[in-house]
């Protein structure tokens, strides 16, 4: 909590609380809480002891730190203040640093009196290289919580070599990246960068920021008459605003461009020659704008716009070249795709959601460049065209929820260098028997589909970790399921016509299986031989007999056992497998018991 703004919001939406709910609310600004039913918990600076543990784990990768350096390191430790942020900042910073580079940062701390939190950490900032710099600036300001994909093509195409400056920022402790593939900042860090964009004495006039961040005041500075060549990003939203050619020729240095609701109008001739990064959302039917030609574009997002494929301005965007990233998801009003044969350095389209969306150009098969295509939940799409098959880059191809799609076309047979395939969600009833030459595949959908069978050939995808089989009420045979050796996960769930399943003692890397109301499914054999396994999970299986004895088997003790719904199931299979007490669920009971017993 920063401000009392969200915490009214939190008030308002009291409702969905339940009676004796608790809220725990972390925040730097003790005054915005003012209930007399608040409990405080002040949080303490970390002792010398866990600050020396939590700065040797980031200086030197191991604790405790060598003995030569540990006299050093508390004194660095004592400038710090026991705030964990700057202990892991500073300890990164010196990683695999000479002793006279850690002299230099111990001076440099001793200069700055302990409350200046920002200054301290700043040393690492201005540690870095100017590319590196600019990348930290621009996720302070413009993509904290973002995917980190689109804006990797921006900085490729302006210098600032991303991969490598990326992995210095995480190595220094001032980024990370989530799970999700996004970046994540400490709120101080993002602070500081902000702070850095506005000046030190933070500057009254934003008009010589680099990144303009806050529509409000975007809006307000893009109206001005002085040329601001210091602007490289820029973020408006005004709903019905129109912005001119002439507001726009005093933003000559723009690289990044973010527009919701608005409009372009004028001539736009020689203008955007920086711009790497576009997105508009919201975008209207008609496009007011004439010589808009952004050369340099590599990005493009069109997201929630009532554009088609009649749309004046793909005509404007056919200069740029270079674009690598087109998203157009969410358009409602899209029934076929734009032409894309001026675009042949795409790699990443974006279709999804495209509800009205019935056909994909032919043109798709000229981008030989492209990794990406998603058309999830393309509901009305009832084909791909016969040129996909000449994608041989594509690797992530999502069809999910396209409800209409019956087949695959057979050209998709010369497709092999897929790594994720979503088909979850279709008409489809029949998978080609070519399935088996995608060498790469390691993500296989098949959820909510009317596939009956399963060709043999899916036992060659040897690489396949991640499979799901869920409302297939045709399916009746999974063949070649004990072959795909490097599978991690594997989930079946309401096929009800499977009786069996192939022995699965080879799944040497099977970590999760879950297999859910397979009514008909009697046997499962091989668990017993399944050494990487943590969860094991069987509910709703009615007719499921038995399976590989547990006992003494090597499942790790610490696999979390599920058992529901299963009233055939002979329960000494798996008691004695745990080596504590745990609780197991059979046939609707709940038992415990301890190993041995």
């Amino acid at each position: 909590m920063a401000d009392e703004e969200q915490l009214q919001k939190l008030a308002i939406n009291h409702v969905m609380f339940g009676l004796g709910s608790r809220v725990i609310m972390t925040s730097r600004n003790k005054s915005i809480i003012k209930s007399n039913k608040t409990l405080e918990y002040e949080v303490k600076p970390l002792d010398n002891v866990r600050s020396l543990e939590l700065f040797s784990r980031h200086a030197f990768r191991r604790n405790p730190p060598p003995d030569d350096y540990v006299n050093l390191s508390r004194q660095i430790i004592s400038t710090t203040g026991g705030l964990p942020l700057a202990l892991e900042v500073i300890g990164s910073l010196v990683y695999r640093q000479n002793k006279a580079s850690w002299y230099d940062v111990l001076n440099n701390l001793r200069e700055i009196p302990p409350e200046k939190v920002q200054d301290k950490l700043k040393i690492s900032y201005n540690a870095l290289n100017h590319e590196q710099q600019q990348i930290f600036l621009d996720i302070a300001c413009l993509f904290v919580d973002k995917d980190k994909t689109n804006a990797l093509y921006m900085w490729k195409d302006c210098g600032f070599r991303p991969d490598y400056s990326i992995q210095v920022l995480v190595c220094m402790s001032l980024i990370k990246i989530t799970d999700h593939n996004k970046f994540w900042m400490h709120d101080q860090l993002r602070d500081l960068g902000r702070k850095i964009v506005r000046g030190d004495t933070r500057l009254t006039d934003p008009r010589k920021q680099s990144r303009l961040w806050v529509p409000e005041t975007a809006n307000n500075i893009i109206g001005t008459k002085e040329r601001k060549k210091a602007v490289e990003a820029i973020c408006l939203c005004e709903p019905t605003r129109v912005y001119t050619s002439k507001e726009f020729s005093r933003l000559p240095n723009i690289r990044f461009l973010i527009l919701k609701w608005g409009n372009f109008k004028g001539d736009f001739a020689n203008q955007f020659s920086e711009l790497r990064y576009m997105t508009c959302t919201m975008v209207s039917r008609e496009f007011l704008a004439i010589n808009f030609h952004p050369s340099n574009l590599v990005v493009l997002q069109l997201t929630w716009s009532l554009i088609t494929e009649e749309w004046a301005g793909w005509s404007q965007f056919k200069v740029a070249k270079k674009l690598k990233v087109l998203d157009i998801s969410h358009c409602s009003n899209m029934t076929r795709t734009p032409n894309f044969s001026d675009y042949l350095s795409l790699e990443r389209l974006n279709l999804g959601y495209c509800e009205k969306l019935t056909e994909v150009d032919g043109s798709l098969k000229k981008l030989k460049c492209l990794i990406y295509s998603d058309a999830y939940g393309c509901k009305n799409l009832r084909e791909l065209p016969k040129g996909i098959g000449g994608l041989q880059k594509l690797e992530y191809l999502y069809l999910g929820n396209c409800e209409k799609l019956r087949k695959l076309p057979k050209s998709f047979a010369r497709v092999t260098s897929l790594v994720e395939l979503d088909l979850s969600h279709t008409a489809i009833t029949r998978l080609p028997d070519s399935i088996g030459n995608q060498n790469h595949l390691s993500v296989l959908k098949l959820q909510f589909t009317k596939i009956d069978e399963l060709p043999n050939s899916i036992g060659n995808l040897r690489n396949l970790s991640l499979s799901f089989y869920r409302m297939c009420p045709n399916l009746t045979a999974i063949q070649g399921l004990g072959s795909l050796d490097l599978l991690e996960e594997l989930k079946i769930s309401r096929c009800p016509k499977i009786g069996s399943l192939d022995d699965l003692s080879d799944l040497k890397k099977l970590k999760s299986l879950i297999i859910q109301c397979c009514v008909e499914l009697q046997a499962v054999e091989g668990l017993d031989e399944l050494e990487t396994l943590t969860i094991l999970s069987f509910n709703g299986c009615r007719s499921l007999k038995s399976f590989s004895n547990l006992f003494n088997s090597k499942v790790p003790d610490k696999c979390i056992l599920h058992i529901g719904g299963c009233p055939n199931l002979e329960a000494g299979l798996f008691y004695g497998m745990f080596s504590t007490y745990k609780e197991q669920k059979v046939g609707g009971k709940r038992r415990k018991r301890k190993r041995g017993v």
